[in-house]
């Protein structure tokens, strides 16, 4: 018989009880019973080979040496990652923390703990007192003000240990004045190197003096005191410039390497503040100041200048002057392209001296160039009547005579007697 939630079915042999069970009609909760198994009823699925029970579906296990994918661990490791990132900043932090407090004495470790990590504690053999001093010992010795000062006023309220805290304001006081000199001192270097920019090289000598020589000062020292030799160099080079300029020594071969301190240090108007200068005095050779200037400005390539300065040589040089200076002048106006100017100037000084034999060949050389090669063998023939032999020499050498050097004249000329 069966015995279902709300009926009995019965009775049924074995045969249609096992095919109930495979159909489906028989589950495993439903009751059973017949006259082999006694009085009770026997759930159907209790009954061996009858009602079994489906089987769960097992969940497959992952393979133990499957690798999980990237996917797998990223999510994985997700949350757990910035928790122990976290936690070994944390740490690490703490021991730093705990390190310097140990190292200022500031946390009193246990004997163990100190010994553990090699600590050299007051405690071990000094009272509470003792401490302090050693405490302010350091904090002197670092130049952390505040605390050794508090670390003294410790010491001071006691008896046994105000003669120490004397001695450490002594030492706190000399600290303190150290470092306002230091800071003093700090304050004046850019005052100094402000000297140096501005010229200005007795003040920045002043400030260097006082900076002390210790390894913290020695490199800005040394710094500034470079910097100052340079400028002392450079302006003994620009007085030695002016010398030469005042004593006329600057000529066309020199030119460049006199100025040649204006250009490294790019002050330019400051050069030709000082050629301006030069030319307002009146005292020494003037007119061979003038031509001193037209050298430099030559160098500097600006010929109008070369031009105005020419010209006030010319208007304040003596006709009885030097003949050096107007072959030298004729030259300079023949160099930035003025060679009528250049004529003039000997024509000139020919006029009231006849007798120089230097100004008349320059002169003829100047002409044979100009392709006026009458004019400048009128003038080799005065030069050879009074210079003879030197004069011809002159002329044999100098180049500009090299378009009539073949000519019946000008071999005539300079023909040894």
């Amino acid at each position: 018989m069966i015995r279902g939630d709300a009926a009995r079915h019965g009775i049924v042999d074995e045969a249609t009880l096992f095919r109930m069970a495979t159909e489906g009609r028989l589950r495993p909760e439903d009751m059973v019973w017949n006259k082999a198994q006694g009085d009770g009823w026997r759930r159907a699925g209790s009954i061996p080979n009858l009602c079994p029970k489906l089987a769960e579906p097992e969940k497959p296990e992952r393979a133990a040496e499957e690798p999980l994918g990237p996917l797998e661990v990223s999510k994985r490791h997700r949350t757990s990652f910035p928790i122990l990132l976290a936690v070994g900043v944390a740490l690490i932090s703490t021991a730093s923390w705990l390190s310097q407090k140990l190292y200022m004495h500031e946390i009193r470790p246990s004997p163990r703990l100190a010994r553990l990590f090699g600590i050299e504690t007051p405690e071990t053999d000094m009272s509470g007192l003792d401490i302090h001093a050693q405490l302010a010992e350091l904090y002197l010795e670092r130049e952390d003000l505040e605390k050794a000062q508090a670390m003294i006023a410790v010491l001071a309220n006691d008896e046994r240990t105000a003669e120490a805290a004397i001695r450490y304001r002594r030492r706190l006081a000399a600290v303190q004045q150290a470092v306002a000199r230091r800071e003093e001192l700090r304050a004046r270097l850019p005052v100094a190197a402000r000297h140096l920019d501005e010229g200005r090289i007795e003040e920045a000598d002043k400030i260097i003096a006082l900076l002390p020589d210790t390894d913290e000062w020695r490199s800005e020292a040394e710094s500034l005191r470079k910097r100052s030799e340079s400028l002392k160099q450079e302006r003994q080079r620009k007085r030695r410039f002016v010398e030469l300029l005042e004593k006329g020594s600057i000529h066309a071969g020199n030119a460049a390497t006199a100025m040649a301190v204006y250009r490294e240090t790019d002050s330019l108007d400051e050069l030709h503040a000082a050629l301006k200068h030069a030319l307002r005095r009146r005292n020494v050779l003037p007119a061979r100041l003038c031509l001193n200037v037209a050298h430099v400005y030559r160098e500097l390539q600006q010929p109008a200048r070369v031009e105005s300065v020419l010209e006030f040589f010319v208007a304040r040089a003596d006709s009885v002057g030097p003949e050096a200076d107007f072959i030298e002048a004729a030259r300079l106006f023949r160099h930035i392209g003025k060679t009528e100017k250049a004529k003039h100037v000997l024509n000139d000084y020919l006029d009231r001296n006849e007798e120089k034999v230097a100004a008349r060949i320059e002169l003829a050389a100047l002409l044979c160039e100009a392709d006026d090669r009458r004019s400048a063998l009128n003038h080799l023939r005065v030069a050879v009547r009074h210079g003879d032999d030197p004069a011809r020499k002159q002329a044999l050498a100098d180049p500009r005579f090299a378009p009539m050097r073949d000519t019946w004249s000008f071999r005539r000329l300079t023909r040894p007697d």
